[in-house]
């Protein structure tokens, strides 16, 4: 009830009692039902179609979408694939290339042309001895062993090094 409406008695013995003049006739009714309207058949389908056209738009605009998507994964896949084919000829070219290149008589033409290298002689092997005189850290400096060379003595010393933890 509003604050603003006038008090309305609840039994017709209060409309009495209240002598303002009121209408006896006048009383409050109740609702039983918390709808405010009652909607006919055809009114009530209108909201569901409304809400089910909605829906199938929505599903129709999903699909689409999806075959959008669907067609633009296609032609990336398409450009990817044509790139791997261009790479894996690629790719052939250069082993190609490499196993040319590793050629033994490559190399060889490569070695006597460019870098004017030459057959070694298979007729024998040759040495260079250098005469050095090491001295012996065991030894005192300034005396020599006899019947011993110093080329020797420097190997002994050294393999003796190398072999000594």
């Amino acid at each position: 009830m509003s604050t603003r409406a006038p008090h309305v008695p609840r039994n017709r013995a209060q409309q009495v009692r209240r002598g303002s003049g009121g209408a006896p006739h006048l009383r409050v009714v109740r609702r039983k039902s918390r709808n405010l309207m009652v909607r006919s058949e055809s009114r009530r389908l209108v909201p569901t179609a409304i809400i089910s056209g909605i829906a199938v738009l929505a599903i129709v605009v999903g699909v689409l979408l999806e075959q959008v998507v669907l067609a633009q994964s296609a032609f990336k896949l398409a450009r990817v694939r044509e790139k791997l084919v261009t790479q894996e000829q690629r790719h052939q070219d250069l082993l190609l290339e490499a196993t040319r290149l590793e050629g033994s008589d490559r190399i060889e033409r490569y070695a006597r042309d460019v870098l004017g290298m030459v057959d070694a002689k298979a007729t024998g092997a040759n040495y260079i001895v250098a005469d050095v005189h090491v001295r012996d850290p065991l030894k005192p400096p300034g005396r020599r062993q006899s019947g011993v060379s110093a080329v020797g003595q420097a190997a002994g010393s050294l393999m003796s090094d190398r072999l000594d933890p």
